[in-house]
């Protein structure tokens, strides 16, 4: 079972045997997110864990062009991650925001390699752990624990779009702000209020007025 991962060491001791894996700590924390999801076995990471690239990126790079496919999951050891759409007129639309030990991608694209119409830029200095689609596909089929995780991937792709589809349809701007703040806390100073705005569907201006009267309250 699962004895230790810590400072970039995952320890095991299944039974009298006691297995050491070291890896870098970008590594590290994706097997700890991925491990709180779905369980994956020591046996099945180190399989899985070759396939695995890290990356630094500067701000302000984008990682994919819309009309691009997506070959890769991205999985944030650090840094900030907007995925934004393009419209015809040259306004842009925050789609999905991705902090440290979350997930980025156009799932869509991921896994019917089409091309995108999104746009995904980093916004601070981040490091990444990229998935690509080829070797995960390979990973699926054989480890029952990987295609497990997959499956939960997916499922959470799915919910995090319906929710935030829904809640632009059914709920306030002051209500979409104040739980972005009860359950993102660190974004709302990390993120030009322009972006934030796009994001919750709403102009600066009535961002800044949200903000105001919060700071009354």
């Amino acid at each position: 079972m699962l004895s230790r991962i810590k400072s970039g060491i995952i320890s095991a001791s299944p039974g009298i045997k006691y297995i050491t894996i070291i890896m870098e700590e970008p590594l590290a924390q994706l097997y700890r997110v991925m491990n709180a999801i779905s369980p994956i076995p020591i046996a099945d990471w180190e399989k899985g864990c070759s396939m695995l690239r890290v990356k630094s990126f500067p701000a302000h790079q984008v990682i994919f062009n819309n009309g691009e496919v997506f070959n890769y999951i991205l999985f944030l050891s650090k840094g900030l991650v907007r995925t934004y759409y393009i419209a015809e007129d040259g306004r842009d639309t925050t789609f999905q925001l991705s902090e440290e030990n979350n997930f980025a991608v156009d799932y869509s694209s991921f896994i019917t390699r089409q091309p995108s119409k999104l746009t995904c830029e980093t916004l601070e200095d981040s490091e990444i752990v990229l998935i690509p689609y080829l070797e995960l596909q390979r990973l699926y089929e054989c480890s029952p624990a990987f295609t497990q995780f997959g499956k939960v991937i997916a499922e959470w792709a799915f919910i995090r779009t319906y929710d935030r589809a829904l809640s632009l349809l059914t709920e306030s701007a002051q209500v979409r702000y104040d739980q972005l703040v009860k359950e993102r806390p660190s974004l709302i100073n990390r993120i030009p209020q322009y972006y934030l705005a796009s994001y919750l569907g709403i102009t600066p201006q009535s961002l800044s007025r949200i903000r105001a009267g919060n700071s009354k309250k």
